[in-house]
């Protein structure tokens, strides 16, 4: 999955350093959700690899930053130790590969949840994660009754084929606002022309099963089944855990409205994606179920260990994940093993995205709303008393005026309306169209913004 996000990833960077950009003196690079283990490093050495790139092949040739500060996160119970232990071996393998280059490369660590704030304002350039914000802030209270204490989710550990529909929206509801919090913090610490680019867990739709989780449930089922785990201790269990679809993800972004959406990309994979990688070599490889059956459950006690042992004890942990490699074994032949993944790519921006510069008067609050306001008088009333004969070009004309107008920075960071501003911002990305939405947005706009 990382693979398939570096071309994404280094497009990203080389559009917001292209041109005449110069990088920054100290590039500061996040990793949300860099988990420990032998692929923590790789997105480093990608960004470092890119950014060398940009700045050898760049027609206006540009200098490398004098430092890199990169920050590792993920939650405090990772395994930072096993990382930093393995720092001296990747700085040796740096300096082979690209001599003094990256000298001044510092890796340190950040822990704490990504749905809260982990950086100084305006203190990253480019953020990146893998394989994480599908996973909640916390298991939704709203799946047991408050009166009665009756599970709303049993015999599931997730969003399933047999959860009932208000499981759909209880855990849809809980990653709306997980996801929303997520961008916020991530807007007050991006610099402006900031990346960001995350790959997550997606599906088809917002009540597609993820049929990896639905195959350990079985196993639990089982299990309760035989009285090795009690039923009541498994119909109260439910993973932090949500998948959502592309349409979900998209709301959410232009919703909040601090982020432009570049790209939203799907690619499709399987659950088994790795060792079918390293076993290319071997033509037999798609008859060797047992050692397929074994590798997808050996990833997922990592990913999940901890969590079952919190709920159902160590003891019967071995059993569980043996039962579950028979499983995967079994389904392997029967049902579908591709699951989508989203990559996408956000710029933060407060500035213009169209560089115009005929407005140049237009620099200050007062200024432009002597400007706009001819233009925005006939607007105030109901859209059905509008002129329409002459409401686009004068849509045109004000959206030169609002786009190339640097208060939008001020107002955006200061107001008690930044909501407001952040929409405002939002629509203007979008282009002209949707005349309607354009209307009511700059109305609101100069009726809260601009006085008289």
């Amino acid at each position: 999955m990382i693979s398939t996000a570096k071309q994404t990833l280094k497009e990203s960077i080389t559009e917001a350093y292209c041109n005449n950009k110069a990088f920054p003196e100290c590039l500061r690079i996040a990793d949300l959700g860099c988990s420990s283990g032998p692929n923590t490093l790789i997105v480093v050495s990608d960004i470092l690899d890119i950014v060398e790139s940009i700045c050898t092949q760049s027609l206006n040739k540009k200098n490398l930053p004098q430092a890199f500060q990169v920050f590792l996160n993920d939650l405090p119970g990772n395994d930072f130790n096993t990382i930093f232990q393995s720092l001296s071996s990747f700085y040796e393998r740096l300096k082979k590969e690209k001599g003094d280059k990256f000298e001044h490369c510092f890796i340190a660590a950040s822990p704490g949840s990504f749905y809260g704030r982990l950086f100084p304002n305006n203190s990253m350039h480019i953020v990146h994660s893998s394989s994480s914000l599908h996973w909640l802030s916390q298991v939704p209270k709203e799946l047991v009754n408050k009166q009665t204490r009756e599970a709303y989710n049993k015999g599931n550990i997730c969003v399933s084929n047999t959860s009932p529909p208000m499981v759909f929206k209880i855990y849809l509801e809980q990653f709306q606002k997980d996801f929303t919090n997520f961008l916020r913090c991530r807007s007050e610490e991006i610099v402006n022309g900031g990346v960001m680019v995350f790959t997550i867990i997606g599906s088809t739709k917002s009540d597609s099963p993820q049929s990896i989780l639905e195959i350990l449930g079985r196993a639990l089922n089982d299990m309760a089944m035989q009285n090795i785990i009690e039923e009541e201790s498994l119909n109260n269990f439910n993973m932090p855990l949500y998948c959502p679809s592309e349409r979900e993800v998209r709301n959410v972004i232009e919703e909040e409205g601090s982020f432009f959406l570049h790209k939203l990309n799907v690619f499709v994979t399987t659950w088994d994606a790795g060792f079918t990688t390293h076993q290319n070599n071997n033509n037999n490889y798609n008859n060797n179920l047992i050692e397929r059956g074994k590798y997808v459950s050996d990833y997922m006690r990592a990913a999940m260990e901890s969590i079952l042992v919190k709920q159902f004890g160590e003891t019967i942990i071995d059993e569980l994940f043996k039962r579950l490699a028979n499983k995967v074994i079994e389904s392997m032949t029967k049902e579908n093993w591709q699951y989508k993944n989203l990559l996408a790519t956000l710029r933060f921006v407060i500035h213009q995205f169209v560089h115009y510069q005929s407005s140049a008067l237009f620099r200050n609050e007062n200024q432009l709303g002597v400007g706009l306001r001819p233009y925005l008088t006939e607007w105030s009333a109901a859209p059905e008393t509008r002129k329409e004969t002459s409401h686009k070009s004068k849509l045109s004309t004000t959206l030169h005026l609002l786009r190339n107008n640097y208060c939008l920075a001020d107002h955006y960071r200061s107001s008690q309306s930044a909501k407001l501003c952040r929409r405002l911002r939002w629509l203007m990305l979008q282009g002209i169209g949707a005349c309607e939405r354009w209307w009511y947005a700059i109305v609101l706009y100069m009726r809260v913004f601009i006085p008289g």
